[in-house]
Formats: C-alpha cells, sequence, structure tokens
C-alpha cells in the first residue's frame, strides 16, 4: 500500500484500527457499515470522514457534529471524456491500477455479484474482448 502513497496500512478486518492509528485529519471509508462509527475514533477535532460506498447514516453524523468532526458522501459519476483520459494513463503505465479479478463481460452478474459481497481488493474488471468459458 505505500506504493500507492499511504504513509501506514492498517488491515481492519485484522487489527482495530481505532487503537493503532493516531490521529489524523482525514479517513476516506471505503467499506461503510460499523467502520464508519470507529472512523470517528482516529479522526483530530475538525477532521473529516469522506464516505464512498454509502452516505453516512444520520446517527453517525450526529455523533461527528458533537464531536467535532465532519462527515462527506463522495460519489462519482462516470464521464466519458475523464475516463478515456484515465485509460490512457494506465496504458502509459503512469497509473497502475490494481486489479482484484478479469470477468468476460458476459459474465458481468458474477462481477456485480463479487463487489456487493464486499471486501474485494483491487479493481473488478470486465473485459469485453473474451468469450466466457
Amino acid at each position: 500500500m505505500n506504493s500507492l502513497g499511504a504513509d501506514e496500512f492498517v488491515d481492519y478486518r485484522e487489527q482495530r484500527f481505532e487503537t493503532s492509528v493516531a490521529p489524523v485529519h482525514a479517513v476516506i471509508d471505503t467499506v461503510g457499515g460499523t467502520v464508519q462509527q470507529r472512523s470517528l475514533d482516529v479522526l483530530k477535532r475538525d477532521g473529516v470522514l469522506v464516505a464512498l460506498p454509502a452516505d453516512v447514516p444520520d446517527e453517525v453524523k450526529a455523533e461527528a457534529e458533537r464531536r467535532g468532526k465532519r462527515t462527506r458522501y463522495f460519489s462519482v459519476e462516470p464521464n466519458a471524456d475523464t475516463l478515456t483520459k484515465i485509460s490512457r494513463l494506465v496504458a502509459d503505465g503512469r497509473v497502475r491500477p490494481t486489479v482484484s479479478s478479469v470477468y468476460p463481460l458476459a459474465e458481468a452478474r458474477a462481477a456485480h455479484e463479487e463487489g456487493r459481497a464486499g471486501h474485494v481488493r483491487g479493481k473488478l474488471v470486465l473485459d469485453a474482448t473474451t468469450v466466457a468459458s
């Protein structure tokens, strides 16, 4: 994970990050659920919890506000121009995405189900050039 720019990596499934991470300015939550509530414990006052998988529940927002912390939900909408630029960066080797699994396009449902199950490490890729076996 250090190759991605992280100063420190904590596997939330293996250790309680609330007791092993010093107070930080921001947490980017890619998991959701109880991780959002737990993340408030590692934020500095006026720190921000940025939730990617789903909006922050009202009770977590209220707790954050009570503790002088902020929450934000961030969602990205696909944009053809941006995706083209990203694909060029990948093709040029300037961006190296971590790929978890590659599925033939015909198996998109299986890829979707894997993603919904959570805990995917890397991107799920649909390949329109391969044929399902």
